[in-house]
């Protein structure tokens, strides 16, 4: 049995059973368990390649100009805020998807990058977005030998299937004083509770863990971080999307556009379906 991802304890207690996957429609069910020691929830057993849940993977097609303004515009909140960057200031998005916020940033700052796992897709964006977008940590740091001001992970740290590890490798490309931005699913959040298998942020099986408060401050103690900042997010695809998945336990993109409104909503009301925490290496 694997131990937990975020602080090494082996007690690993069933919490979800025989979750499938309601968003692509792969033919995997998974299940997850929950640690004893600091509650963070995982798959189990953890996969031991993930590349196949990927395949023709919804998140990573470029969209229409109309969409990436209103989706900037419904999801500010979500995202890194990048105003207050000085000129000089470095900034790596750590698995930057379809690239719309690297695009963003990319009129008013000069020095952004982007991390994708997939060579092929990092190059495609590169080449796209006329920006450094690589999969390589290495080629990264020795862009930028001293370190990055802020690395961001958006909806990323759920996906991975060694959390602690990784927050180890990008302390190390932070630049002392620096932050590192994590937004991810909050698993113990009401509308977890309330959509169980089929919360929207739940998406097994691309989704491999959910790290508590108590977890994510064990992981970050062991990487030389610490939490600054944790702050519950209104964003509303979770509740529109747990609802556009009711009907027959498959997501309907067009009754997920149409409930939209109302996610934003009852996101505004009443917020954290997910949540972001910034992390801070010690000058």
């Amino acid at each position: 049995m694997n131990g937990c991802l975020y602080c090494g304890h082996t007690d690993l207690r069933p919490w979800r059973k025989d979750c499938r996957d309601c968003f692509m429609g792969l033919p995997l069910v998974v299940s997850y368990a929950r640690c004893a020691n600091c509650g963070s929830a995982q798959q189990s057993p953890i996969p031991s390649d993930t590349a196949a849940l990927y395949a023709d993977y919804p998140i990573h097609r470029p969209r229409s100009k109309a969409y990436n303004r209103l989706r900037s515009f419904l999801f500010s909140e979500v995202y890194f805020d990048a105003s207050g960057l000085g000129a000089e200031q470095r900034l790596l998005d750590y698995g930057c998807g379809d690239g719309w916020y690297l695009k963003s940033l990319g009129a008013q700052h000069q020095h952004v990058y982007g991390y994708e796992y997939s060579a092929p897709h990092a190059r495609e964006l590169a080449r796209s977005l006329a920006l450094p977008v690589t999969a390589s940590l290495d080629e990264l740091k020795a862009l930028e030998p001293q370190g990055f001001d802020v690395i961001t992970l958006h909806f990323v740290f759920e996906h991975v299937t060694d959390p602690a590890p990784l927050l180890a490798r990008l302390a190390g490309c932070l630049r002392p004083g620096g932050r590192i931005f994590i937004v991810i699913p909050e698993a113990e959040s009401w509308e977890s509770r309330l959509f169980g298998v089929f919360w929207h942020g739940l998406d097994p099986p691309r989704h491999i863990s959910f790290a508590t408060h108590q977890g994510m401050q064990l992981a970050a103690k062991s990487a030389g971080l610490t939490i600054a900042a944790k702050k519950p997010l209104a964003f509303p695809n979770t509740f529109a999307g747990s609802l556009a998945t009711l009907p027959g336990g498959t997501f309907h993109p067009m009754l997920f556009n149409l409930l939209l409104p109302l996610g934003l909503l009852v996101a505004h009301l009443r917020p954290g379906g997910s949540v972001a925490y910034t992390l801070t290496r010690s000058s």
